[in-house]
């Protein structure tokens, strides 16, 4: 992986995960509320604490954490059949996108960061089967706590509506609505690759062409002096799958960026390929 800019925080540790395939979720037939799953990342190399069960359906994660320092959190599918104490193992010793891109058995579902002041706030859709909570937060380990969803889809809270999409493909952003202060985004990966959103926030319109010439030339520094913040952000989200993000943010400008990489882009972040968007928040 290319060194990625060092105010790019913790959070981007989870670039690497790649999915094993895509996931096929059942469309959920109800209008109910989500029911609501609280988890808690604790400090470094320390296991997160969650639910061991899970239904099926639409599910809302809340993500908190006491320790100070940045933290983010992945939801990973394991493949059926899958060895889970062993596939932990492998997720412990990663340090690197290769190392995640080797275990095939998982699938990247979504995820976002986590501070002690802002809970991580994600709408998912799951089918029954294994999951790992992967906190992610650390970049020489990451630890997690395996996860059973069982019941049946059809019969369960579909994902609620949003009034704004951001939909992700082969290789950029698409924005339909209007970007919120306060409110709710749906993000839909349309493409058929693993990809995330990073949400830096700029000075201004012209901070955030700064940024992106930045980061097109590979210039880390002139980068990072433009950085005046992070705003709600996903990491990542596998081919296929939509989930609805708490979108809590100041107006002003900000930059969406994937620093995902893979094989279809050259092993380079998508970033490179056109995934790198300016954006308003009014």
């Amino acid at each position: 992986m290319p060194s990625l800019p060092s105010r790019a925080l913790a959070a981007l540790l989870a670039t690497g995960l790649v999915a094993g395939g895509v996931v096929a979720v059942a469309v959920a037939q109800t209008d109910a509320p989500p029911p609501t799953a609280s988890f808690t990342l604790g400090a470094k190399k320390s296991t997160p604490k969650g639910p061991a069960t899970l239904p099926a359906g639409a599910v809302r994660f809340v993500v908190g954490t006491k320790s100070k320092g940045e933290h983010s959190f992945l939801l990973v599918r394991v493949a059926d059949g899958a060895d889970i104490p062993a596939v932990q193992a492998r997720v412990r010793k990663v340090n690197s996108g290769d190392k995640f891109e080797a275990i095939t058995e998982l699938s990247a579902v979504g995820g976002t960061q986590v501070s002690t002041t802002t809970k991580g706030n994600l709408t998912v859709v799951l089918k029954p089967g294994n999951y790992l909570f992967v906190d992610v937060s650390d970049d020489n380990i990451s630890t997690s706590i395996p996860v059973t969803v069982a019941g049946d889809p059809a019969t369960a809270p579909r994902l609620p509506a949003a009034p704004t999409t951001v939909s992700l493909s082969d290789f950029k952003y698409t924005v339909t609505g209007a970007l919120p202060r306060n409110g709710v985004v749906r993000l839909a990966n349309k493409g058929k690759r693993n990809h995330m959103l990073v949400n830096f926030k700029a000075q201004n319109a012209a901070g955030a062409a700064r940024m992106i010439k930045a980061l097109k030339t590979n210039k880390e520094k002139a980068f990072d002096k433009e950085i005046r913040g992070i705003g709600p952000s996903v990491f990542l989200i596998g081919p296929g799958e939509k989930q609805n993000l708490k979108f809590s943010t100041r107006p002003g400008s900000y930059v969406f960026v994937c620093f995902y990489e893979s094989k279809q882009s050259g092993g380079k972040p998508h970033f490179t390929k056109g995934m790198i968007k300016a954006v308003t928040v009014k």
